[in-house]
């Protein structure tokens, strides 16, 4: 999963690059002539001067703030924020979810494409390794939906759980990574659930007493290629290894929209979510952790 804004997927570069070519042609026609890497060079020079200036001062990323509330003649209003923007008529749909990082995804990920290529399966969606936790759900209070995440998240001890091997849901035919949650990260889910449950339509699921925690490998399968996805999977070696819960995140449609970070105790927007600077300090207080948890062993 990249954590950061590629030249691909972000629309952000090309303007910024259509902006120097635009300045330089306009207030400097002269490095036109010059030799073609100091050429280079000057534009690139230009449009990360150009993209800073536009989209980190001008355009600031917009930063997670919690709602502030008060009482008027026995109604509540909503203090800095204009209620209609984070409601539809329709509702929006949204997934609280785990999302795996490092060695542990990249092997995952490396594990579902090679089903997927094997089996001539066509997802959806491009394919991240997660364990979900709460959803698909729906709500038309989407600031709602955020505050009660942050505060559920902001009371919450560090939570790990065990990879303990593949399984498989044989009534949807879904092949899957079996993970087995601590104390902690079962009643983490619960209390999602039911704080979410008066505004939000959840799944039946999401109230049970017994939930399957799991991440897919291969889902949507009809009973010939679940068994052969099954029949292969069985001959791989079985993952088996401890993972932290670094970070939970809010996806609305199929995007992350918020994420919080345990490690730093902090709630991140997506652009903060997908900074590979900020993913690099969320390690060094992880590898703090571990090192800290050790000691008292």
């Amino acid at each position: 999963m990249s954590h950061g804004p590629t030249f691909y997927t972000d629309w952000r570069p090309y303007i910024a690059l259509i902006l120097s070519f635009i300045i330089l042609s306009i207030f400097a026609p002269s490095v036109f002539s010059l030799d073609f890497w100091v050429f280079i060079l000057l534009l690139f020079i230009v449009t990360a001067v150009i993209y800073v200036v536009l989209f980190y001062i001008i355009f600031k990323p917009r930063r997670y703030r919690p709602r502030k509330t008060f009482h008027h003649h026995g109604q509540r209003r909503y203090r800095g924020h204009k209620h209609h923007r984070y409601s539809s008529r329709r509702g929006n749909h949204y997934l609280i979810e785990f999302r795996f990082f490092g060695k542990a995804q990249a092997d995952m990920k490396r594990l579902i494409w090679d089903v997927n290529k094997r089996f001539h399966i066509r997802p959806n969606f491009r394919p991240v390794p997660h364990i979900s936790l709460v959803g698909p759900l729906s709500t038309r209070d989407e600031r709602k939906l955020v505050d009660d995440f942050l505060n559920v998240c902001k009371k919450q001890d560090i939570m790990q759980f065990n990879v303990v091997g593949f399984n498989t849901f044989e009534e949807n035919r879904v092949v899957f990574i079996d993970i087995k949650p601590d104390e902690k990260m079962e009643e983490f889910r619960k209390e999602l659930s039911e704080t979410l449950r008066p505004y939000c339509t959840l799944k039946p699921y999401d109230f049970q007493e017994k939930f399957n925690f799991h991440s897919t490998v291969a889902m949507n399968l009809n009973p010939k290629k679940f068994q052969q996805v099954k029949n292969y999977i069985g001959k791989k070696q079985e993952p088996s290894f401890k993972h932290v819960l670094v970070r939970v995140t809010i996806i609305k449609n199929q995007r992350i929209l918020y994420e919080y970070d345990f490690m730093l105790r902090k709630m991140l927007n997506r652009q903060e979510a997908k900074s590979q600077v900020i993913l690099s300090r969320t390690f060094s207080e992880l590898k703090d952790y571990i090192e800290k948890k050790n000691e008292k062993l």
